[in-house]
């Protein structure tokens, strides 16, 4: 029998203000709204952080550290080796963070009938229908009844395994997502229709050589 982990109970929620980076106000929102009508328990919630800003306070800290080392007396330096710390440090749950969240965070439940409960509740049919008419540019949420955290709009899915997060791409907004879409169906496409014309101008090439009298190449 396989034991339940964490993870089992978690979900993966997004659109949230990318200045929501308290997690017990997410915890709290959760805790009222999983589900209708009941609380549940949530056993913690993590929000996920800018990944590009994480990545460049660490390179700036590494920066201003290797700089002072050189000029150890310099107060600029030591003030931005600081600055660097006090920023990676106000990821942690009890400081205000100065790193902006990427809108995403995962919710863990304490029980496994909340989190189906939650899954139910925030993809219905109702709920699925508006997600589809918006994905094609018809604003309808008018029509969306679920609760909103500070006024913003959420989704809300099964979280995956920690191991397959990929959280570079949580910075990614969606006019970046399409745009890579759209680019790469454009690249395919042409090779495609590259390939197809290829395969016309050798089929025509063999017509001609076999109406000649010449062996086919194909």
């Amino acid at each position: 029998m396989g034991s339940d982990h964490p993870n089992d109970y978690a979900v993966f929620v997004s659109g949230l203000p990318h200045n929501a980076t308290d997690e017990a106000e997410i915890s709290d929102f959760f805790h009222r709204n999983a589900v209708r009508d009941r609380g549940v328990e949530v056993v913690k919630a993590l929000v996920c952080f800018e990944i590009t800003q994480l990545f460049a306070a660490v390179k700036q800290k590494k920066r201003a550290e290797m700089n002072l080392s050189q000029d150890p007396g310099n107060p600029h330096l030591q003030a931005e080796v600081v600055a660097a710390k006090e920023a990676l440090a106000s990821v942690a749950p009890d400081r205000a963070a100065k790193i902006q969240s990427s809108g995403h965070a995962v919710v863990i439940f304490r029980y496994q009938k909340d989190h189906r409960a939650c899954l139910r509740y925030w993809n219905g049919i109702s709920r699925r229908l508006v997600n589809m008419l918006m994905s094609i540019g018809l604003d309808c949420t008018c029509l969306d009844s679920a609760p909103r955290f500070r006024g913003c709009r959420l989704k809300v899915k099964r979280a995956p395994n920690p191991t397959d997060f990929q959280w570079e791409n949580l910075g990614v907004t969606s006019q970046e997502r399409r745009t890579a879409q759209f680019t790469t169906l454009a690249f395919i496409s042409v090779m495609i229709a590259a390939c197809g014309l290829a395969c016309f101008g050798l089929q025509k090439l063999q017509e001609g050589i076999a109406e000649d009298g010449g062996s086919a190449i194909l």
